[in-house]
């Protein structure tokens, strides 16, 4: 019956079902080094590679060109303030530290109260940001991450590759195709509120540009 309830769940509340599932029980066994002391990100992912982006099957890919440079459109992904405005599963995000650059770490809040954290494998400013989640509040997730590619295009744009990949713990994994679907569908609307932004308000740019430093390399 609960597997029904998730695979019912998942057209309609997506990746908001998945990250803010929370166990009923008791905490994971296997607790990442890097969970807070109040337990609040109780079950471990395994660290993730670029490789696995390819080599795991079927990758979540979209593409969109942006009205922005890529070294301004990788300020906008840098700072943690623009995402709920664009990402409509994002309630917040928030860096664990000062660092920006290879090994920081930052919390993302999702709509329903689940929390994932992401530990940065790529910090290039302008061209590449990439992550894998090591730990969540979801009892759902066996496997996240993501890489973000800026690619310049004629007339002062951008063009972004952004790849996902995931899978689901048994006795879910058969909703990891239906998971991705959700998650497809509500980034493409994501990348286009995005565009609408940049193109609509330039306070956005004013606050991110102008206020986070683009560090590391």
């Amino acid at each position: 019956m609960q597997r029904r309830t998730l695979l019912t769940a998942l057209p309609a509340f997506g990746w908001t079902t998945i990250c803010a599932r929370r166990a009923a029980a008791q905490p994971s066994e296997s607790p990442s080094e890097n969970v807070d002391d109040d337990d609040r990100y109780p079950f471990a992912l395994p660290a993730g590679t670029l490789a696995d982006l390819q080599h795991q099957h079927d990758p979540i890919v979209m593409e969109r060109v942006f009205p922005v440079t890529p070294s301004t459109f990788f300020r906008v992904l840098a700072a943690p303030e623009p995402w709920p405005r664009w990402l409509s599963l994002v309630e917040g995000v928030h860096y664990r530290d000062a660092r920006r650059e290879v090994g920081c770490e930052r919390d993302v809040t999702v709509l329903g109260g689940g929390v994932i954290r992401e530990h940065f494998i790529r910090w290039t400013p302008a061209e590449q940001f990439s992550f894998y989640v090591s730990s969540t509040t979801s009892d759902l997730l066996a496997f996240f991450m993501e890489d973000y590619v800026l690619r310049p295009v004629a007339g002062g744009r951008t063009r972004l590759r952004w790849t996902v990949q995931l899978r689901l713990k048994p006795p879910f994994s058969a909703a990891t195709s239906m998971a991705k679907a959700a998650f497809r569908n509500q980034g493409l609307a994501g990348l286009a509120r995005l565009a609408t932004l940049l193109e609509t308000s330039p306070n956005l740019l004013d606050d991110v540009v102008n206020t986070t430093p683009q560090l590391g390399g």
